[in-house]
């Protein structure tokens, strides 16, 4: 995904636990979107905007790198 506006990105490198929300569903700013770990810590990633979300290719349990974007929220 390239990012843009729209782009959700990993706030860090880690590794990608689960999702919190279904592929298009609706989401409010600061509602959680996905948990990530490193270290054997958990993050939670909100949403940086409303809208809709289309996430990305990764599953869990797939690395990601900071920066990376998870999702689009359109």
């Amino acid at each position: 995904m390239v990012a843009d506006d729209a782009g959700l990105a990993s706030p860090m490198s880690g590794s990608l636990v689960k999702w919190l929300v279904e592929d298009g569903a609706a989401v409010e700013v600061g509602q959680p979107v996905a948990v990530l770990e490193a270290m054997k810590m958990e993050t939670t990633v909100p949403a940086h905007r409303s809208g809709t979300v289309a996430r990305g290719p990764y599953e869990p349990g797939i690395a990601v790198g900071r920066g990376e974007v998870l999702a689009s929220i359109g």
